[in-house]
């Protein structure tokens, strides 16, 4: 899936080693426009970080303000686009988040493309050790695929 923070990543790192190669070139020719556009690149790398990181800090934020009853709602509501973030801020609140288990498998063998995705990143950032028992599951594998890999979960 291909986010508005992959373009704004992309579009500063390609800016970055344009502008390093330009700079470069005509301050020390050939060798300064390859090393230019490696700097470049790298420097649009970092810059390109910075939205993605903003916007994490803005969920981060409301998340924050939502009662412990109002993120678990918005955890079961299918429109949630960061399950694995309110898992994260539950448990910084000290709350059990293994009963979430079931509706993460629920997640990781839905038809859903986006669904199984967003399952397996909140499984990964708030279950890293129930993922690494997950060898082999994709988000974009065939449905049968992805639930027989998600079974796993339901036996603990």
């Amino acid at each position: 899936m291909v986010t508005i923070f992959h373009l704004l990543m992309l579009l500063a790192v390609v800016g970055g080693a344009a502008l390093g190669a330009t700079a470069g070139w005509h301050l020390f020719g050939v060798l300064g426009a390859i090393l230019g556009a490696l700097a470049g690149a790298m420097a649009g790398a970092l810059i390109g970080q910075v939205a993605l990181v903003a916007g994490m800090l803005l969920v981060g934020r409301r998340y924050e303000k939502m009662t412990t009853d109002a993120l678990r709602e918005h955890l079961h509501n299918s429109e949630c686009a960061a399950p694995n973030l309110v898992l994260l801020e539950l448990r910084r609140r000290g709350e059990n988040i293994e009963d979430q288990l079931p509706l993460l498998q629920q997640m990781l063998g839905s038809e859903d493309v986006q669904q199984r995705t967003r399952g397996w990143a909140a499984l990964r950032s708030a279950f890293p050790e129930r993922a690494a028992q997950m060898a082999g599951y994709s988000p974009f594998g065939t449905i049968d695929e992805c639930r027989k890999h998600a079974e796993p979960l339901s036996n603990g």
